[in-house]
């Protein structure tokens, strides 16, 4: 999809090794990943192909130690992974997101050497996937209301409870499980748990059918007297709450790159079909309500850009970023979502159209001001951060 405009995700390159990688994964996405996004959609093709060929390229884990099968390299990195995964097909995104940055990124940052070494190599070869086991029934955005219990059985723990909307579940190799653990100070403590597939106990529903998103299979996963060891244990057991913080805030800062990836494709799409759209005897690019919409395009891409680059420089300087994520990803997902809608008008009828394929961008784009927190939820957190204690 060859665009005169400047690429957006280029512009999140900052240095010679990142602007290659880009390059790279542009590249593959385009040859191995755009053309079979329709065929994921329907259900056609399975996006674990993809999955391991991106393993097999070296592409799939660009910020994991290069001693663990990574490239070395930092959130720039994971961010042009998100957007050109999203600009080609953002189930895939979403589906490769959870496995390697809710997963594997953190086995990486709280596990032991043993478990970084069992798990993150066979996850940056695209040998393994890995989900986040957080969602419960009754706990969605009030995630301290997760009510799956983990209890100290002499050298192990036992797990008891459900799981809902967990991306990959169906068909994890790894399952990390966040579970209340006990009490302290008269609050619940909480675990993380590495939960190996085919362990006894663990169970898991069919992928649930979604308005968009569809080739990224979610379900729900059922714990029922499941036996883990000691060494499964990730982290602190009495952490876990503190911990999960860790890959939700990498997930909503990641928004913005998604956003920004399904706008460029939508871009795409759309000015190639102005150019070749005659309606009284000219192309409706030549009509300014359609270049104003595709400015506007263009406009909110500069602008996730921008959220983007800030704030990753604030979490690698370590500053305290949870306004930024929380407006970014705010802005990320009805950015994106007014952009499919947009992209859809420019087309017009054949815009309703599947083939055309800017329908489908509406449908995945909806679950960006859904997952990882609702769009409401995001305001919540700024509002608390203006207003404190009056913000229940």
């Amino acid at each position: 999809m060859d665009s005169p405009t400047l690429a957006a995700c280029a512009l999140l390159g900052r240095t010679d090794e990142q602007r290659a990688y880009q390059a790279a994964l542009r590249g593959f996405c385009d040859r191995d990943i755009a053309p079979h996004a329709a065929a994921v959609d329907r259900g056609e093709r399975s996006l674990w192909e993809s999955y391991r060929a991106l393993g097999r390229a070296g592409l799939l884990a660009p910020a994991y130690p290069e001693a663990l099968g990574g490239g070395g390299g930092d959130l720039t990195m994971v961010a042009i992974f998100m957007a050109e995964l999203s600009r080609a097909c953002a189930a895939t995104a979403l589906s490769c997101g959870a496995s390697t940055l809710l997963g594997g990124m953190t086995v990486l940052r709280f596990g032991t050497d043993a478990q970084r070494a069992r798990w993150l190599p066979v996850i940056a070869r695209g040998d393994a996937v890995a989900c986040l086991g957080l969602t419960e029934p009754g706990a969605g955005s009030d995630v301290m209301s997760v009510a799956t219990r983990a209890t100290r059985d002499g050298d192990g723990w036992v797990l008891r409870g459900a799981k809902t909307f967990i991306t990959n579940a169906a068909v994890a190799d790894l399952h990390i499980i966040v579970a209340v653990t006990g009490e302290s100070a008269g609050r619940r403590t909480h675990g993380m748990f590495l939960v190996e597939k085919g362990t006894p106990g663990l169970t898991v529903g069919a992928p649930m059918r979604k308005l968009g998103m569809r080739g990224s299979p979610t379900s729900e996963v059922f714990l029922e007297d499941c036996r883990v060891p000691a060494a499964a244990v990730l982290g602190d057991p009495t952490q876990g709450f503190a911990q999960v913080i860790f890959p939700l805030n990498h997930e909503r800062a990641m928004a913005p790159a998604m956003a920004l990836g399904i706008l460029e494709g939508c871009l795409e799409r759309c000015i190639r079909y102005a150019k070749e759209r005659v309606q009284f005897g000219k192309p409706i690019a030549a009509f300014q309500a359609v270049q104003f919409k595709l400015a506007r395009l263009r406009a909110d891409m500069v602008l996730l850009t921008a959220l983007l680059k800030d704030v990753i420089a604030g979490i690698e300087a370590g500053r305290d970023m949870r306004v930024e994520i929380a407006a970014g990803k705010a802005f990320a997902g009805e950015a994106a979502v007014q952009g499919a809608l947009e992209a859809i008008q420019v087309f017009g009828g054949y815009g309703y159209i599947e083939e055309f394929e800017v329908e489908r961008a509406l449908r995945d784009a909806k679950l960006l001001e859904l997952g990882a927190g609702t769009t409401e939820i995001q305001l919540r957190i700024i509002a608390r951060t203006l207003l404190g204690d009056l913000v229940g």
